[in-house]
């Protein structure tokens, strides 16, 4: 009977680490520009989404309006990401006045607030929030949980589901 060594780690468990590692550690800019290759300029900076390394021409970084530097690249996916988070943000804040009057988190509701939404942390009625299955990353795995959300952070889930 042979005995295998047991390995310090699983390389498909961390294989995804070192890919991101390689990533980041370059100082050229990582974002496509064909379908051969990659742009090649120098680094400006690396997206907060993806974690590619991008130049002034393929992104953009700035202040947000709290003063925290944002670095987001060209992709769809992390622009899209970055869109969204502007449209919930403006959301959330609407949520949080309708709450601070005492209302549901849902304009012109007059019912009574009943559950809170784990992503925005509003508050809203039973009709207008509910408990789904959703999917969630766990160490890089895609994995099922329940979930309380309003309309609004439920329909958000696709854009943040794409890496």
């Amino acid at each position: 009977m042979q005995t295998q060594r047991a390995r310090p780690f699983d390389v498909n468990a961390v294989g995804w680490l070192i890919d991101r590692m390689s990533v980041t550690t370059t100082q050229t800019c990582q974002v496509k520009t064909s379908v051969f290759g990659v742009c090649g300029d120098d680094r400006a900076a690396i997206c907060q989404y993806c974690g590619r390394g991008f130049c002034s021409r393929h992104g953009v970084v700035f202040n947000d309006d709290q003063g925290v530097r944002q670095e987001v690249c060209s992709r769809k996916q992390c622009v899209a990401k970055r869109e969204d988070l502007d449209r919930h943000l403006v959301y959330k804040a609407a949520v949080t006045v309708r709450n601070d009057r005492g209302a549901c988190g849902v304009d012109r509701c007059g019912s009574e607030l009943g559950t809170e939404c784990v992503r925005c942390k509003g508050l809203f009625c039973q009709e207008h929030v509910r408990r789904r299955e959703e999917a969630v990353f766990e160490n890089q795995v895609k994995v099922p949980r329940m979930a309380t959300l309003c309309r609004h952070c439920w329909a958000r889930r696709p854009i943040w589901l794409k890496r």
